[in-house]
């Protein structure tokens, strides 16, 4: 099963794919199990959610778009689940189209959400997950 600890030394491939999309130097760091990447035109924010074993984009953005980050990135994210005991991949608060059917081609699936159902909110997704147990 997952581990309370996180080492930044595991997510080396993921923060050097944000330097590659920069090509400048990034600032990564884990805090209250979550990992932040920060660079001056991008950025990844990813909990730990150990409890009910998912991985949660709550954060992302990419310099450079359609180039192959976000599918090198879930790669990453799928090995990293795999070896951790993680069963879904979740990405939350979509906001763009572009985002929205990047997720849906790769899988993931709208999360019912009451709170908002029956609302109306332009340029807003929801929350979007990718089972990790049927894949196996």
């Amino acid at each position: 099963m997952t581990s309370a600890k996180v080492d930044i030394e595991e997510f080396k491939e993921i923060i050097d794919l944000f330097k590659e999309d920069s090509r400048e130097e990034v600032s990564s760091y884990i805090s209250m199990n979550r990992l932040f990447i920060e660079g001056a035109h991008n950025e990844l924010m990813l909990r730990f959610n150990t409890f009910e074993k998912k991985l949660v984009i709550a954060r992302i953005e990419f310099k450079n778009k359609r180039k192959g980050y976000g599918t090198k990135l879930l790669s990453h994210l799928k090995d990293y689940a795999e070896k951790n005991g993680y069963e879904a991949i979740m990405i939350e608060s979509v906001h763009t189209e572009e985002a929205y059917s990047f997720a849906i081609k790769n899988g993931f699936e709208k999360v019912p959400n009451p709170a908002i159902d029956g609302i109306n909110l332009p340029e807003y997704f929801g929350d979007l997950i990718l089972s990790l147990k049927a894949q196996k």
